[in-house]
């Protein structure tokens, strides 16, 4: 649980990072993105940033959003994404998802 709350507090702080920074930080993302294979300059970032995924702009969207089962943005489900590519790239062995945030 723990561990859930403080990766969502990351992502939350480089959300609001990138936000206030894109020309530092959309440089960065295009390169992480061209290492994974996906393509996008840091200029055409600046297009879809934020229009890709809206992120969280109030208690209720977030409730609604992330925290509910079935929720566009599901915690639970993208936690167990992170979990299940941290498995296929060997980094590690087992780590179990929280039930409930």
């Amino acid at each position: 649980m723990e561990l859930a709350v403080r990766l969502e507090g990351v992502i939350l702080k480089t959300l609001d990072y990138v936000e206030k920074n894109p020309d530092e930080a959309f440089p960065i993302i295009s390169e992480k993105l061209g290492e994974q294979g996906t393509k996008v300059d840091s200029q055409a970032l600046k297009g879809v940033w934020n229009k890709m995924e809206f992120f969280p702009n109030s208690k209720a969207w977030y409730v609604e959003k992330v925290m509910t089962k079935g929720g566009q943005f599901y915690w639970k489900d993208r936690f167990e994404t992170i979990v299940n590519n941290l498995k296929a790239e060997g980094r590690i062995a087992a780590l179990k998802v929280p039930s409930r945030i």
